[in-house]
């Protein structure tokens, strides 16, 4: 008997394509939903982990810290004094917090106490040397300052990122203690001392205004007996030098990440950003996820940092964010 091979008509091969297709697109749509919520996972652990890790070392050298610079006439006169770097712009609404003494931690009204910007004093390893016979020994210091810094890179409805910045500056040595060797000899010797083995050449009297602050020493190679190199006039104009300047936070590696823009319609995020400051749209806006408040008498500051990290990893995507937040504690001198 002779059978016939019945094939699939045009119309059945139509719907089983079809049916095809719509298998195909589906099972893409479940992989791809599927990677972004693991980069979304991924993303949001880095989040944490790096706003964690960058509070913690703020705490560490916040409380190691000797005197915390507010938004007044000395600490805004430093700040304008720091040699700026044009890789790391400094953001034109950078404020210093203003110290209240007798204050709690809260959202500002009236008054803006909260700062976007964090600049102290610390001292470091003390520089111990023979001076006339005796052994002396000077404080050192440096500054180190907290800021935000605009990038190119856009993020969501913003043209720029935000990156957080660590600027520390050259060591300088206490003017007074090094003044105290009556020896102009003597002390010549421990100055040359100090920058050949530290390369440090200038010596500070820290509550002193910057143009008040400064003395430079200047090395004479005969070295005349009765010579002092140590400047008697103050160097009025002194711009602090920079030691080193860097991101606090890395990529994250995946899609955009930056500190917090302030919360608005065309950046919303889950965390409210500002906190404690007083919102301000205007310019480069103010002050963003980086808020700072100090409260406290001299001999117990407290110092609250807070910090705002968020993520974009393309387009239809939600922002994600991230907050961490210390109080440190720091005595000062």
């Amino acid at each position: 008997m002779k059978h016939e091979i019945k094939g699939m008509t045009l119309v059945e091969m139509m719907i089983v394509l079809a049916l095809f297709s719509v298998v195909v697109v589906a099972a893409y749509e479940v992989v791809s939903s599927t990677n972004v919520s693991s980069d979304t996972l991924n993303a949001s652990s880095l989040l944490t982990e790096w706003g964690q890790k960058a509070i913690d070392e703020i705490n560490l050298n916040v409380t190691q810290s000797r005197l915390i610079y507010q938004n007044d006439s000395l600490g805004t006169d430093y700040l304008g004094r720091l040699e700026t770097d044009a890789n790391f712009p400094v953001l034109t609404s950078t404020r210093l917090p203003l110290i209240d003494p007798t204050g709690t931690f809260r959202q500002d009204t009236t008054v803006t106490r909260t700062g976007n910007a964090l600049l102290f004093l610390s001292e470091v390893s003390p520089f111990i040397a023979d001076a006339g016979g005796v052994s002396r020994r000077v404080n050192i210091y440096r500054l180190t300052c907290y800021y935000l810094s605009p990038n190119s890179t856009p993020i969501a409805g913003k043209s720029s990122s935000l990156r957080l910045i660590k600027w520390q500056s050259k060591e300088f040595a206490d003017y007074e203690q090094v003044m105290a060797i009556s020896s102009p000899v003597s002390r010549n010797a421990f100055a040359n001392a100090l920058l050949t083995s530290r390369g440090i050449n200038y010596f500070w009297l820290p509550r002193n205004t910057p143009a008040t602050a400064f003395y430079r020493y200047d090395y004479d190679e005969l070295n005349d007996a009765d010579d002092d190199d140590i400047d008697d006039a103050v160097d009025a104009f002194y711009i602090i030098q920079k030691d080193t300047i860097e991101r606090v936070i890395g990529n994250l590696g995946y899609g955009t990440s930056s500190v917090s823009w302030n919360r608005g319609s065309d950046f919303w995020v889950p965390d409210a950003v500002p906190k404690f400051g007083l919102a301000s749209q205007s310019g480069a806006g103010f002050p963003h996820g980086f808020e700072i408040q100090v409260i406290g008498p001299t001999g117990a500051r407290q110092v609250l940092v807070r910090l705002v990290l968020t993520y974009y990893i393309g387009l239809n995507q939600s922002l994600f964010s991230g907050e961490s937040i210390t109080v440190a504690v720091m005595h000062e001198f």
